[in-house]
């Protein structure tokens, strides 16, 4: 029976916002449902047992003892940790190493070389490239470096999107990449509830709109248009609510913007995954307005609460999105934001419209995701023996 590895900075036992961290999470949900041995090296939010669930956890970072956040962010403390510590982590050499991030699985070409490795990525080199242009700009050859060692050392990667795998396939035509294998989603957490009933549950107005946006507040969002949009709108209609879930290092910034710009703006911060279907039920449409993406999972979360989207054309999102029934693709500036929510808003809502978008999404299950990542990983091992 395979022994499994996954390295994220994320907690297995408070799920959190983040497509990555959802990834492995529903990954672990499989994992243990084989009867996997499971090992967890990631960050922890409150005191565990280190084998509470089943789970050998490791913790490399407790969040409520860290105290840096303003001069190293976590994501990197917790990797300065990993390549610390790892040479002492006493892991089976038999296991298999899964990792939703480069720079992790460097650690374990570095230092266990032996355990075979896999990756899943989305969008390489896209959050540095963005977030630390200048950085980029004269050490991007040392990403391209860290890259190409960890693709070579890789047993298998497992691109989200098709455009994630283009872009392997073009840089490194000779390497195990498989065929897209989307984020999964949690069909029986994720279901629509009568909005009415959803809307008391949260405490949001029964008689407005609800446009919701949900996920990290940092720049590849690119929520300054969503408001930009929004600002547009309310000059046609003030029964529009625009609801923000999440957090993120632009939250402030994100938040003073509206409360200059807008007036009918709700910023609920992170919100627990248990809760989401109330708030993805109570609202009339999802908003997604990203500048870039593997295969965002709130969109098929909203699909499968039976809510249309409005996105940009970024991942996987126009494959997904490939009915009107199931919203609307735009470009990436403002009037083509406003135009699309308000057309999106303006459905003749019915139960078999929130239906078809529901069975839309049943091939995202994390049951089925989760079994073809696994087949894949044990077909390349076996090609090893």
């Amino acid at each position: 029976m395979p022994k499994i590895v996954l390295v994220h900075p994320f907690d297995p036992y408070h799920p959190d916002q983040g497509g990555g961290i959802r990834y492995m999470q529903n990954l672990l949900k499989i994992a243990m449902k084989r009867g996997y041995e499971t090992i967890v090296i990631g960050i922890e939010k409150e005191s565990h047992s280190s084998t509470e669930g089943g789970i050998r956890f490791i913790p490399l970072v407790n969040i409520q003892n860290y105290r840096l956040e303003r001069i190293i962010p976590l994501w990197l403390f917790f990797l300065i940790k990993l390549y610390i510590s790892i040479v002492f982590l006493d892991l089976p050499k038999d296991a298999i190493v899964i990792s939703h991030r480069m720079d992790c699985l460097l650690a374990f070409v570095i230092f266990k070389n032996k355990n075979p490795k896999f990756l899943i990525s989305a969008a390489p080199g896209y959050y540095l490239r963005t977030k630390y242009p200048v950085f980029y700009r004269y050490f991007g050859w040392l990403y391209q470096l860290v890259e190409t060692i960890c693709i070579k050392n890789t047993k298998c990667i497992f691109p989200t999107d098709f455009r994630t795998k283009s872009y392997y396939l073009k840089k490194y035509p000779k390497a195990n990449i498989t065929e897209p294998i989307p984020s999964p989603i949690d069909l029986e957490l994720f279901r629509p509830i009568p909005r009415h009933l959803a809307k008391e549950k949260v405490g949001l107005p029964l008689h407005n709109q609800i446009l919701l946006f949900v996920g990290r507040m940092v720049e590849v969002k690119n929520l300054p248009i969503l408001l930009d949009a929004f600002r547009k709108i309310e000059k046609f209609s003030d029964r529009i609510i625009l609801v923000l879930i999440g957090h993120g290092e632009d939250y402030f910034k994100i938040k003073e913007l509206a409360d200059r710009t807008c007036r009918n703006t709700l910023f609920l911060g992170a919100i627990s995954p248990d809760q989401m279907p109330y708030y993805y039920s109570a609202a009339n449409a999802l908003v997604l307005c990203s500048k870039e993406e593997g295969s965002p999972t709130v969109v098929k979360e909203a699909l499968a609460c039976g809510i249309p989207v409005i996105s940009t054309d970024v991942g996987d999102v126009n494959r997904i999105i490939s009915s009107p029934i199931l919203g609307k693709i735009v470009e990436n500036d403002s009037d083509s934001l406003k135009e699309g929510i308000l057309s999106v808003l303006t459905f003749d809502e019915n139960i078999e419209q929130s239906n078809f978008r529901r069975k839309s999404v049943e091939k995202y299950n994390v049951e089925i995701i989760g079994e073809t990542l696994f087949e894949k990983i044990n077909k390349s091992l076996l090609a090893l023996e």
